[in-house]
């Protein structure tokens, strides 16, 4: 028995324009498929019911490197990448998407598991292991570090990571219930050109506190404005520790001193190939 297929069975327009190329200069060579990566957040997309935690990144490829280089900002570079590198949390099919709808989708998530996503997006398209240079502040000597994207940059575990809302007292008694900080809300904060950090921390702060004494706020900036500095401050803390944030501060030692150095890497250095 031969596996020759019939002559008379048809071909699709594209496995004739392949035998035209063959026939021209040889059979054309197709780049397979680099392998997805799964990925689990600690909280997730609430979907269904249910948190789903599952995450499915691809690599980028030379469109999305187009694509990213009409990011306007920073800002849009950052949500950009990891809107074009998942594909799939749990059921929620981000494939179907178009960018935009993803980047809202993916705007839900905690700013800490954002953080992990672009990572994650960064090893998959770039590659675990990354070769750093610095220098020593110490004895000015040019050293180089390799650096683990998958063991260098450890998230912080966060108690409670599922609960949606908790309770802070203010220095005079009153109850505020908050929730922590999402990606949109980074998002709204950081598209505000030319505010002091103060500033910024009102806009968040009036987005994730909920109530006040069980109550609604009918103004939540002017109730923010007028909050003690001290609880301010406190609260900002508190919305920091509910974040699975990663640090990209690094520790070494000097090969020429031996004077132990801290590397401050910014999300930048973090996506590229070296």
């Amino acid at each position: 028995m031969t596996d020759v297929l019939p002559v008379d069975v048809p071909r699709s327009k594209e496995d004739e324009l392949r035998a035209a190329k063959e026939a021209m200069a040889g059979p054309v060579p197709l780049i397979p498929d680099a392998p997805d990566i799964v990925y689990h957040l600690p909280r997730g997309l609430y979907h269904s019911g249910t948190w789903q935690t599952e995450v499915q990144l691809r690599e980028l490829t030379g469109a999305d490197e187009e694509t990213l280089a009409k990011a306007k900002d920073p800002v849009a570079f950052f949500s950009l990448v990891i809107a074009l590198a998942v594909t799939r949390i749990g059921e929620v099919d981000l494939a179907e998407h178009n960018v935009n709808e993803k980047r809202s989708m993916l705007s839900e998530l905690l700013i800490g598991e954002r953080e992990q996503l672009y990572l994650q997006a960064a090893a998959v398209s770039f590659g675990n292991s990354k070769e750093m240079q610095f220098t020593c502040t110490n004895c000015e000597a040019d050293q180089q570090m390799t650096i683990l994207l998958d063991t260098d940059f450890p998230p912080r575990e966060v108690e409670d990571i599922d609960k949606t809302s908790f309770v802070y007292t203010t220095s005079r008694g009153a109850e505020l219930e908050y929730r922590p900080a999402l990606g949109s809300d980074q998002d709204e904060v950081l598209s505000r050109k030319g505010i002091t950090l103060a500033e910024q921390n009102s806009i968040l702060l009036s987005r994730c506190i909920l109530r006040a004494n069980g109550q609604m706020l009918v103004n939540p900036l002017t109730f923010v404005r007028g909050l003690a500095m001290r609880d301010r401050q406190q609260m900002m803390a508190l919305l920091v520790q509910r974040q699975p944030s990663i640090s990209l501060d690094l520790r070494t030692i000097c090969s020429t001193c031996g004077s132990e150095q801290t590397i401050q890497l910014g999300w930048g250095d973090i996506f590229r190939s070296q």
